[in-house]
């Protein structure tokens, strides 16, 4: 049975395993394990409940398979638990003991190894037994922080593996993000197991699978068998979005697992998994610095992944040409094995639209001539523009325009290359509000909520993560200038629609006086097809297309399937045929129906006079400009 509500009350959530992450657990230990052994030792250094290592052990027996499982626990409530879940389990040993501080089975050897050690936890009450364990030998790949003991679980997993050339072993581990990214010692230590070709896969889970956070975590499997990694190569996975909710809790459907497997067991690439060299994993990290017009100096972090190296050439590529960047001290490497910088690259689709229209493209860090600040009504001119840092709420040159929820930043340009209403236009376009959700995700600290602190350091990260076009003058101050008048437009056309519930009997009124400019029918297309209205007129000495000769012509046109005009014309009463005989047209004959018609305008379309094209056109555009 998999931990209940009772079981959670008697020891706390944080023993507990969820059903999806013990499956996890058994998938990513079971994918590759060599089917000929005849036995297979499993390990379990922080068993809590006791839940995941039971299915492991089911799943084995289920098939013939001799086990031999050896759990132990910091907690005397879970390691009880657990004793009572494998009772009548053969050849099952639990023990009461911390794992960090004191191995219960030191001359057990594994086959394969589990670990869901607490997310997060400190080492320091256990420093002295794992620094005298380290000096004698242990914790080989180093020591990380204290503030997180992740990586000493993994190390202890990895040493206790059958040796290589004894046939190896398997290690399966859930991990948060902070194990995958963290520097400092933790980040050496991740570094050394990478190095040493130890690791072979990295998969990014649901959030929401364990019982006792929304923390995302992670699925890690090593192996010390050269069948199992490849030097240099991992496989990444993403099944962040697969996942089913009944009753509030979240599971990973089988099909999911069944795709996991499949990519481990034959490391073919599939939609949600590929294999990549270990050295996409590498993380880089700089300080730049520009100096402004006025002499002020700024600077901010700049962080690269998938093995991009910070220098002149990327630079120039980021910021442009003479843009004052330079770097403020050398770059750092770090192993970050967080698979999501390799699977999404949000900022290459605002690259392209930007280059689909000529635009060249920088980062708002570049054009700065201070560091943003909290807005104030004081902040305002020409240089200032105001950009909320929440999801909501509008960019604008005027504070009172920005109708954020949270806290607004003004930011003030070093010169003139850009036009503060044209910017502020296209950062409420849906290209702009996805540059600022962007900025604001990666410039945030924290997993959940997207944050970005008020210091100077967080501000001008926000500023060099937020991506806007700068095309020349006259293209802002053209585009600037639309944005403005249909900003009008819409706002005369809430005034009318207000305007209907304070005086009813005026709505037909409101209504046929804007429906106009909305006419998209078939009737209106023709209108302004100028040429063919006076050909017409010529070539077959009727009169110019009408409401009935519209609807005639949808069948050749593509009917109301293809053209987004059948709204109107298309649905006029058919005239009579006296009627048509009336205005000229034989009915009877195919020559005078209308797809003929058209066609006989298109055959004659080179013989008229210049005046007969020209002076319908000007009527036209006369049309469009009223």
């Amino acid at each position: 049975m998999p931990f209940s509500d009772r079981d959670r009350g008697l020891v706390g959530p944080e023993h507990a395993t969820s059903v999806s992450l013990a499956r996890a657990l058994a998938v990513g230990g079971l994918s590759r394990l060599d089917p000929s052994l005849p036995s297979v030792g499993i390990w379990d250094p922080a068993a809590g409940l006791g839940f995941a290592g039971f299915l492991l052990v089911e799943a084995l027996l289920s098939t013939g398979v001799e086990v031999r499982y050896r759990g132990q626990d910091i907690s005397e409530a879970a390691v009880s638990a657990s004793l009572r879940r494998f009772d009548g389990v053969p050849n099952a040993e639990i023990a009461q003991a911390d794992t960090l501080a004191h191995d219960a089975f030191e001359d057990f050897s594994a086959d394969l190894v589990i670990v869901d050690a607490p997310w997060g936890m400190a080492w320091q009450s256990s420093a002295a037994a794992v620094e005298a364990r380290h000096a004698n030998g242990e914790f080989a790949f180093g020591l990380p922080q204290r503030s997180d003991s992740t990586w000493l679980f993994i190390s202890l997993a990895l040493e206790k593996l059958r040796p290589a050339e004894q046939g190896g072993g398997r290690v399966a581990a859930l991990v948060n993000p902070g194990a995958l990214s963290s520097g400092g010692a933790t980040g050496a230590v991740r570094q050394r197991v990478v190095a040493a070709g130890l690791l072979e896969s990295v998969t990014r889970l649901p959030d929401g699978l364990a019982p006792n956070t929304d923390i995302p975590l992670y699925l890690l499997t090593f192996s010390n068998r050269t069948e199992d990694v490849s030097k240099g190569k991992a496989m990444i996975v993403d099944l962040q979005t697969m996942f089913t909710t009944e009753h509030r809790r979240r599971s990973i459907p089988v099909e999911a697992f069944h795709e996991l497997e499949s990519g481990l067991r034959t490391k073919r690439s599939g939609p949600r998994n590929r294999t990549i060299r270990t050295r996409q994993f590498t993380r880089r990290d700089a300080r730049l610095s520009r100096v402004t017009s006025e002499g002020r100096q700024l600077s901010w972090r700049v962080t690269t992944y998938n093995d991009t190296a910070i220098d002149r050439e990327f630079l120039e590529a980021r910021y442009g040409q003479d843009c004052g960047v330079s770097l403020a001290e050398e770059p750092r490497e770090t192993v970050d094995l967080d698979p999501s910088r390799v699977f999404r690259d949000d900022v290459r689709e605002l690259l392209r639209d930007m280059a689909a229209k000529g635009w060249p493209s920088r980062r708002l860090s570049s054009l700065l001539a201070r560091e943003p600040e909290t807005a104030a009504e004081s902040k305002q001119g020409e240089r200032w523009l105001f950009v909320p840092t929440s999801r909501d709420g509008r960019a604008a040159t005027d504070l009172s325009e920005t109708a954020a929820g949270g806290r607004v930043l003004a930011v003030q340009f070093d010169d003139d290359s850009v036009y503060t209403p044209f910017l502020a236009a296209w950062l409420n376009s849906e290209q702009g509000v996805a540059s600022r959700l962007r900025a604001i995700d990666n410039a945030s600290s924290g997993y959940h909520v997207k944050v970005v602190r008020s210091d100077a350091t967080s501000l001008m990260r926000w500023a060099d993560e937020l991506l806007v076009p700068v095309p020349n003058l006259r293209v802002q101050l053209a585009l600037a200038s639309a944005d403005e008048r249909l900003s009008s437009f819409q706002a005369d056309l809430g005034t009318r629609r207000a305007s209907i519930w304070s005086s009813p009997e005026s709505a037909d009124e409101v209504v046929s006086k804007v429906a106009s400019v909305f006419d998209d029918s078939l009737t209106s297309w023709l209108d302004q097809l100028a040429v063919p209205d006076r050909i017409g007129a010529v070539d077959r000495g009727v009169r110019p297309f009408g409401r009935g000769s519209a609807a005639r012509l949808s069948p050749r046109l593509g009917g109301d399937r293809h053209l987004p005009c059948h709204r109107l014309a298309l649905r006029q009463p058919q005239r009579s045929r006296q009627q048509q005989r009336d205005r000229g047209r034989n009915p009877s004959d195919p020559s005078s129906t209308a797809p003929g018609h058209r066609a006989g305008l298109i055959r004659h379309l080179g013989g008229h006079r210049r005046e007969d094209v020209e002076e319908p056109a000007q009527r036209a555009r006369e049309r469009r400009r009223r």
